[in-house]
């Protein structure tokens, strides 16, 4: 294999999502979401989202199946799963 030929690896970060890490990120999140309207379906979705670039979260998503996370990190996840986004600010 040259230089020119170099193979790319795409490696997903697989952990079965359980109602414990959902709680958490309910409850570590920032006060003023409304995280009653949320479902383990939302969140599990969201969490499959943030590993898309196009959120810029993958960082988040790595701590938050780790178990590193902080609230920066469950703030992702809930915005994601409640308005299809992050909103900075």
């Amino acid at each position: 294999m040259d230089k020119g030929d170099k193979m790319k690896y795409n490696i997903e970060h697989t952990r079965k999502i359980d109602s414990y890490l959902i709680d958490c990120i309910k409850a570590d999140s920032e006060r003023y979401f409304d995280v009653s309207k949320l479902t383990e379906k939302n969140i599990v979705s969201a969490l499959q989202k943030m590993n898309n670039p196009k959120y810029s979260c993958t960082k988040s998503l790595g701590r938050l199946l780790d178990g590193s996370y902080d609230s920066d990190d469950t703030n992702n996840c809930v915005q994601i799963a409640l308005y299809g986004e992050v909103i900075y600010g």
